[in-house]
């Protein structure tokens, strides 16, 4: 073998050990309780349920605690410490149930805390998909496409990160991008709803390059 084609197989497998993909579809985490090794703000649980996307189970925010005269406040995530995301895809499964101040919900990255991240939403009360960053809890817009009109029943939000670009897709389909350099090291990932958003999850999927 030719010392340029050595170079370039060791490149290669050098790519394939530093990437990694994690998959999370909760069929091992035991139902009506928080999936194992994530950090939630929110009332976040495991159901076992027929119709999940895949196998039994799905994981659901389910109420927002945080009320006041009949109105939930604030955003509500369940994150993976231990996915320290910087680029590469995060692909879920998502379906809105019900919310009457909100609705829907997405993938957050990025995440210095429970306060500081990046997060792509989709919510079919406003028929609209937007990339925020939230820092110190507040929110700013980075980018929005209006007018998105999901059927009932599960969809899948993609979204790749390389460097300061982001792009979000729905169901295949690339609707968003932006540019931002505000949060560019390694944090957590996870999913996100706001306020009264009961919303469904499955299938996670994060898959990290070097």
């Amino acid at each position: 073998m030719k010392k340029r084609d050595l170079l370039i197989a060791f490149f290669a497998l050098s790519v394939t050990a530093w990437a990694q993909t994690v998959r999370f579809d909760f069929e091992k985490d035991a139902a009506q309780k928080a999936p194992q090794g994530w950090k939630c703000v929110g009332e976040w649980r495991v159901l076992d349920d027929a119709t999940a996307w895949s196998g039994k189970h799905l994981l659901r925010m389910v109420r927002n605690p945080r009320q006041f005269l009949g109105y939930a406040r604030g955003f509500n995530l369940c994150l993976r410490p231990t996915l320290r995301f910087v680029d590469g895809n995060l692909t879920v499964r998502f379906r809105a149930e019900r919310g009457r101040q909100d609705r829907g919900g997405g993938i957050l990255w990025r995440a210095r805390d429970s306060g500081t991240y990046y997060v792509a939403r989709y919510n079919p009360l406003e028929e609209n998909f937007c990339f925020y960053k939230v820092i110190g809890g507040d929110r700013t817009l980075l980018a929005e496409r209006d007018g998105i009109r999901l059927t009932p029943g599960w969809h899948t939000m993609t979204i790749h990160v390389r460097g300061d670009r982001v792009e979000g897709a729905l169901d295949a389909q690339v609707l968003l991008r932006a540019r931002d350099r505000t949060l560019s090291g390694p944090g957590a990932a996870g999913l996100w709803t706001k306020a009264d958003a009961v919303t469904s999850f499955d299938d996670f999927v994060v898959r990290t390059e070097p």
